[in-house]
């Protein structure tokens, strides 16, 4: 039974430490393990399936435990000590599982964090496809039940999309394109725009500051391992070339690799940072997004003319011009090109500059070409490493010049 109580308090006290962690906590936790760090991102990432497990767990062992002080409370012959042992059972769960372990939780919530984000993380992998089916088919359904007019204080992407259109006749051309960039913020994912890992430059965790850095890579991470799997910190090589020593090091920030672009804008504005790395679902690093590649998609289309601000353009009779955000099923729809599931194959890319790229199997470079599902695409345009603006054509086809 003590063991019982014990795993009940742990199972109490990790929702209130997982779901009460702070930004500073998870600097804090950072410093401390960077793996654990990366495995609370992860559960944290999906919090419902988090919450679910849990409280099947808790509830589990609280079950245990009350089985085990029926059995113990039946060897009394006399009934009030069966009663006393019965009451004291529950006083003990009450006091030591519950509130006890919550207060303490909630004033250590990094150490309890060190301690229970591993094996939460096995007991998620391992019961991934019970919780999925209580989450859709059971949870879900529930929440909707119960509050049926939950989203009708919220506006979606497309009611916001059509609202910019309504309004298109009172605002300028550049107001209008801002508008835009900011609601494809909520349809893009940091994947889409982050600089993959490889492409990384990277130093050992014994770095000094007498080293030579790479100029050309405006944040540099600190390796802990030869996998670049532990970063340790990241170095802001402005902050080095200036002499400035007060905050050449930063602590790392990541963000799972599905986050909304407006999702990772939120973390860097609340961690104050200007860079992120994307965690896939096992929590390893697969690339850095930049808060300048957000600004970027911001500014992309403005100032830039009536051209860009197209995301398709004939070039031709059986070619266009497009910009390489253009999603994959929207270009497919547009040109009745059919489904896009044979193009991509295995590679996870929902945009023609990530066709082309995944494609490649390395960063494009401006006149790189591929042929897939019966068209050449061709980079004709870059945006620092992301793809700009691609040269489609049917194989087959001529073309005219891009302006």
């Amino acid at each position: 039974m003590p063991l019982l109580l014990v795993l009940s308090a742990l199972a109490s006290g990790s929702e209130t430490a997982l779901f009460g962690l702070t930004a500073a906590d998870r600097e804090k936790l950072a410093m401390q393990s960077n793996a654990t760090a990366r495995i609370v991102g992860v559960l944290l990432g999906s919090p419902r399936v988090l919450l679910i497990l849990i409280l099947v767990l808790n509830m589990t062992i609280n079950v245990a435990y009350f089985a085990v002080s029926s059995v113990l409370s039946l060897r009394f012959a006399d009934p009030l000590h069966a009663s006393i042992m019965t009451g004291a059972a529950l006083l003990a769960m009450i006091l030591f599982g519950e509130v006890f372990a919550k207060i303490a939780a909630g004033s250590a919530r990094v150490w309890v964090c060190l301690m229970i984000a591993r094996p939460l993380y096995v007991l998620r992998k391992i019961g991934w496809p019970v919780l999925s089916v209580l989450d859709s088919l059971v949870i879900a359904p529930l929440s909707r039940l119960v509050h049926p007019d939950q989203s009708s204080g919220s506006v979606s992407t497309i009611e916001l999309t059509q609202l910019v259109q309504m309004e298109s006749l009172h605002l300028s051309a550049e107001e209008q394109a801002l508008l835009q960039d900011v609601l494809e913020l909520r349809l893009r994912r940091a994947r889409e725009i982050m600089t993959p890992r490889i492409d990384l430059k990277w130093v050992r965790a014994d770095w000094s500051i007498g080293e030579v850095l790479d100029a050309d890579q405006m944040f540099i991470p600190i390796s802990g391992d030869e996998l670049h799997n532990d970063v340790r910190g990241t170095i802001d090589v402005r902050r080095v070339a200036a002499g400035l020593k007060g905050g050449m090091v930063l602590p790392p920030v990541f963000v799972p690799e599905q986050a909304r672009l407006d999702q990772v804008l939120g973390v860097l504005t609340q961690r104050a940072a200007e860079c992120a790395y994307c965690v896939d679902e096992m929590g390893a690093i697969i690339g850095m997004v930049l808060l300048d590649d957000i600004v970027d998609e911001l500014a992309a289309g403005i100032g830039s003319g009536d051209a860009d601000a197209r995301d398709i353009r004939p070039a031709g009779e059986g070619a266009w011009i497009v910009t390489g955000r253009l999603g994959l099923r929207d270009f497919a729809e547009e040109l009745e090109l059919g489904e896009v599931e044979p193009w991509t194959g295995s590679a996870r890319v929902s945009t023609i500059g990530g066709l082309v790229q995944a494609e490649l199997g390395r960063m494009p470079v401006v006149g790189d070409a591929v042929e897939v599902g019966g068209l050449r695409l061709e980079v004709s345009q870059l945006r620092g490493r992301a793809v700009r603006r691609v040269r489609v054509r049917r194989l087959g086809s001529t073309e005219i010049g891009d302006e």
